[in-house]
């Protein structure tokens, strides 16, 4: 019988974090991605669950079958959940609805708060009653709370990181969010059925009755804390842990990345270390002196933290053991997916798991001694376990906002370390009897802390996994969603490049690199397509060289940057670029670009989106949905224009699923490749073709595609490659990528490595090249006054393409031809090859 409620337990878990990973972000599409917005579910979810531990005792001490109210609980959840996971698709214009009519960033956090709250109550408060439930049920005498208090936690908490990873790894991709949320109603579901149905065949007797003659000294849960001291153990302890766990997925972004693999696999190995750490309580208790143990437990946490912290440092700083172990290395980057999986899980047990184990038996001995007796278990239970989650939820947000931001992690870590000291001196200074060794614990604990402090580096390594000696940071910031640096070559400090958790986002002209090449085109091309447009909004700032090339245009009016990341803004200022945030027509909004889409009411005429795609970076599939376009189309004008860019070495099933996914929300959508691996979309709710163009280019726009060694106006059109219906002709049926099911999220990660990454181009190329046969002569001529450079255009990629597969003579046969039609002569074509074959090097 107590077998089968220690698998009722981890069932229950299970569906708990499969629970809080798809809310999570089916709220985000409400509420948007920044950390404000993700700690308004996170305190909306475990609030909810305090709440409900804490009250729980009004209904269960009443019954006398705590097994049946467990029963019900659960299934109460199942059927909570299920309405309210329906309720997310109809929450979106909603909340944006009233977001409108609130004044001000501060009333709309408080609006997100309010509203996760209220829809998060109801199942939230019903999951974190079945902690105090399970024990009432189990949990007779005070010899009960030694045996089962720490199983019925650790077999939850381990549950629950089978939840994540199997949702993180597995049922997300195959299903997404909305159909994985009904895997944790099955399970609720069936938890709650094998409750009752156990209730109902237990016989009475077989469950232990409190006898009503018991002295109150046989149901002591007898301590030498007094319980406030336990009570700020239960409330700080909470808090750090969940700050240590905030900074450590962070610290370990320099080693695994931020995929969903990577991080969904250092969750599991959190909630592990928690779980299994909880099943020892048990052995800790036998010792005799859990006051004791539970402050030496606080100091083995601050000692094992500063490990934690220093071992990540100390691997990133190491240039072989970055080598052989970090993700940005490429030939851990070339590892087949399984084998990068097996190394994030790696780092992730030994740098974290010492220090998890000892935080998971915090939460139960504490609460252990801040029980007192047994006929006050679902009280006492459920007002620790509300003190932990209100710690929690402090700690997040604070390490988020504050810790993270101000200190970074490395600092921060060792805050929260000389907290679990200074808690657990308290601790000893606290026990009311005499504690033998009580100084020496006290005395080595300081002195082992403060060594470790002194041993710690002052900050990580770099990311970079090149020749560091070329280059030197000019700008770090561990901010609240990234790590942002911007470095500079030694030689050329004009040379300088941005990166967020050691991913290229934006580079400056003296950077020979594809990155900067789209940046211009992103701005140069839709002005090229129609001069009409007076009000733009990028998505994304980096560097800012597109905004820039945007304020060359005197005509434009207004151009809004909506930028997700305050670091992100004042990294920017390290680029000479920057100087166009002081031009009166620009407007920062630092904001999530879906939510501010959705919230706010202004129509744009060109809106320009840039979206980053790289196997161990997520996020940026969201602004490749389909809810994404939806939104982006809402906010143009009627015949306003839309510009994505999309790199051509993308993972060729998402290749095919961005055009399907773009080609699907966008009425009418003209496509451009400009070589060597940029590839636009163009979409509008009007033809694309058939608007007044620009004829007269300004002499920025000449300088800027004569570096492109792109011939004038008629030359940046002729990079038209196909119209929407040639495109989907040839990408033929399949997925799309929406918010609900985020394929973008996955398949980066399983197929995307550098080694495989040039026959991704060349199969993209290719279907781009099929696409463009299928045109007809009207489309041929549509963007053009001069045909020589459509011609011109299909002889150089055809003469690039031979050169991606390795057939030099039909390359240099192609740009012969070439030569022959560009009016420029036969070294300008040349010219052009070189160029664009150093660029495939980059």
């Amino acid at each position: 019988m107590t077998a089968v409620l220690y698998l009722l337990a981890f069932l229950s878990g299970a569906a708990a974090l499969i629970y809080q990973v798809t809310w999570t972000n089916l709220l985000a599409l409400s509420f948007g991605s920044t950390t404000l917005a993700m700690s308004a579910v996170v305190a909306g979810f475990m609030g909810g669950m305090g709440l409900g531990a804490w009250r729980y005792h009004v209904v269960g001490d009443r019954s006398t079958s705590p097994l049946r109210v467990y029963g019900a609980i659960e299934i109460g959840i199942a059927l909570s959940a299920a309405v309210l996971s329906y309720s997310f698709a109809h929450l979106p214009p909603v909340f944006a609805a009233i977001a409108r009519e609130l004044p001000g960033d501060v009333s709309l956090t408080a609006l997100r708060f309010v509203i996760a709250f209220a829809l998060l109550l109801i199942p939230s408060a019903l999951m974190g009653a079945t902690f105090p439930a399970l024990c009432n049920t189990l949990i007779r005498t005070p010899s009960n709370v030694d045996q089962h208090l720490g199983p019925i936690y650790g077999w939850n908490t381990v549950g629950a990181a089978c939840g994540a990873i199997v949702a993180g790894l597995f049922l997300i991709e195959r299903f997404g969010l909305s159909l994985t949320s009904r895997w944790g109603n099955a399970l609720n579901l069936g938890v709650g059925i094998a409750a009752l149905w156990l209730a109902r065949t237990r016989s009475a007797s077989a469950t232990p009755q409190v006898s009503p003659a018991s002295s109150s000294a046989d149901l002591a849960v007898p301590t030498e804390l007094p319980f406030r001291i336990t009570g700020v153990v239960l409330l700080l302890s909470g808090f750090t842990t969940i700050a240590y766990e905030v900074l450590w997925f962070r610290a370990l972004r320099y080693l695994v990345g931020n995929s969903t693999y990577a991080l969904s696999t250092v969750l599991v190995v959190f909630l592990l270390g928690l779980g299994v750490g909880g099943l020892l309580l048990r052995r800790v208790l036998a010792r005799g002196m859990p006051e004791r143990d539970l402050a030496i437990i606080q100091l083995a946490i601050a000692l094992l933290a500063l490990f934690a912290i220093g071992s990540a440092s100390y691997v990133v700083g190491e240039p072989e053991l970055k080598q052989r172990f970090s993700v940005f290395s490429v030939e851990v980057r070339n590892l087949p997916w399984q084998s990068r999986l097996a190394i994030h899980a790696g780092l992730a047990f030994v740098m974290m798991l010492p220090a998890t184990l000892f935080m998971g038996l915090s939460f139960p001995l504490a609460s252990r001694l801040f029980l007192g007796d047994v006929r006050r278990l679902g009280a006492r239970i459920g007002e620790s376990y509300l003190l932990a989650n209100l710690g929690s939820i402090s700690g997040s947000i604070i390490a988020a906002v504050w810790i993270l931001p101000n200190w970074g992690t490395l600092g921060g870590t060792r805050i929260l370390a000389m907290l679990n000291l200074a808690l657990g001196l308290m601790l000893f200074a606290s026990i009311r009897v005499r504690v033998p060794g009580r100084l020496v614990w006290s005395g080595a604990a300081i002195a082992a802390v403060m060594g470790a402090n002194l041993l710690l580096p002052s900050g990580f390594g770099s990311f970079w996994s090149g020749n560091a000696n070329d280059m030197r940071i000019a700008f770090e910031e561990e901010g609240d969603l990234a790590t942002v640096r911007v470095w500079e070559m030694i030689q050329d400090p004009t040379a300088r490049g941005m990166m967020i958790d050691g991913n290229a986002i934006g580079h400056s002209r003296s950077v020979l690199s594809p990155i900067y090449l789209k940046q211009l085109l992103l701005a140069h091309l839709p002005m090229a397509l129609d001069n009409r447009i007076r009000t733009t909004l990028n998505v994304g700032l980096g560097s800012g060289s597109t905004l820039h090339t945007l304020g060359s245009y005197s005509e434009l009016e207004t151009m809004d940057v909506v930028e997700i990341s305050d670091a992100v803004v004042r990294g920017s200022r390290f680029f000479d670029e920057s100087e166009i945030l002081e031009d009166p027509r620009v407007e920062v909004i630092v904001d999530d670009a879906v939510h501010y889409l959705l919230r706010e009411t202004d129509r744009y005429d060109l809106i320009i989106s840039d979206g980053k795609q790289n196997e161990d970076f997520s996020g940026n599939g969201k602004i490749l949905s389909r809810e994404f376009y939806e939104y982006a189309l809402e906010r143009l004008e009627p015949d306003g224009i839309f510009i994505q860019w999309i790199p051509v070495g993308e993972v060729p099933s998402d290749f095919r699923a961005i055009i399907r996914t773009f080609c699907e929300v966008f009425p009418e959508a003209e496509t451009f490749l400009s070589l060597p691996f940029s590839f636009f979309m163009v979409g509008s709710r009007e033809p694309v073709t058939g608007r007044p163009v620009r004829r007269v280019s300004t002499q920025r726009m000449d300088d800027d595609l004569a570096y492109l060694h792109i011939d004038g106006l008629d030359g940046l059109r002729a990079q038209w490659i196909a119209s929407k219906s040639q495109l989907l002709a040839e990408v033929g049926p399949g997925p799309i990528n929406s918010w609900d099911h985020n394929i973008l999220e996955f398949t980066p990660y399983r197929d995307g490595r550098p080694m495989d990454r040039g026959g991704a181009r060349i199969e993209n190329l290719n279907l781009l090249q099929r696409a463009h046969t299928r045109r007809g002569s009207a489309a041929r001529f549509s963007f053009m006054s001069k045909s020589s450079h459509m011609e011109l255009e299909e002889k150089m990629r055809e003469a690039m393409l031979a050169a991606f597969e390795g057939q030099g003579a039909w390359h240099q046969s192609l740009l012969d031809q070439a030569g022959r039609i560009d009016p420029r002569g036969p070294e300008a074509v040349k010219s052009r090859s070189d160029w664009l074959l150093r660029g495939m090097k980059q």
